[in-house]
């Protein structure tokens, strides 16, 4: 846990301020939401996302897509990967993301790679592939990423309108 050397009361209401610099650094902005936890004797606050939730309904996304359009989707949230087809379910599924996608997360940007690269999708492990990524932006707020990649063919327009439906359906499901 990473100390941050500041310390707060708790008013006559039970109430906490989180200082701004710890809301800024974690992009928390007035009236969202946080979770609250127990872990030994600590008190954790974590940003709370509605795209936890949707885990089951990403899961069940990627099996259809990929196995209508044998094409290998990874979805991750800001931490971790979240869905994968089959292909990489066994490695990926859960492993935390690499800093490559966070930057790409953090960018905001579509990212499309027709050559065949070395990239880093989870910390530490890396694959020659072709590759689209897209951030799932929800109320401006990125929420994770969907990437269709292949390590056979070169991405074409198809992978790009898969990435397109995901990252719209995360966003109309969360947002509604």
């Amino acid at each position: 846990m990473k100390a941050t050397g500041v310390i707060r009361r708790i008013d006559e209401l039970g109430r906490v301020v989180v200082p701004k610099e710890i809301r800024t650094n974690l992009g928390i902005k007035p009236f969202e939401q946080l979770e609250i936890f127990i872990e030994d004797e600590n008190i954790i606050l974590k940003k709370y996302s509605n795209f936890t939730k949707l885990i089951k309904m990403a899961n069940i996304l990627v099996d259809i897509i990929g196995t209508n359009f044998a094409k290998d989707i990874i979805i991750t949230d800001r931490e971790s990967i979240i869905a994968t087809s089959k292909k990489y379910k066994n490695d990926y599924l859960k492993q935390a993301i690499s800093s490559y996608v966070e930057k790409i997360m953090n960018e905001r940007k579509r990212v499309i790679e027709s050559n065949f690269l070395d990239v880093e999708i989870a910390k530490g492990m890396v694959e020659k592939v072709s590759f689209v990524m897209c951030p799932i932006l929800v109320n401006s707020d990125v929420i994770g990423l969907v990437c269709v990649l292949s390590d056979k063919e070169k991405v074409n327009e198809l992978d790009e309108k898969i990435v397109n439906f995901i990252v719209n359906f995360f966003n109309k499901v969360v947002e509604d």
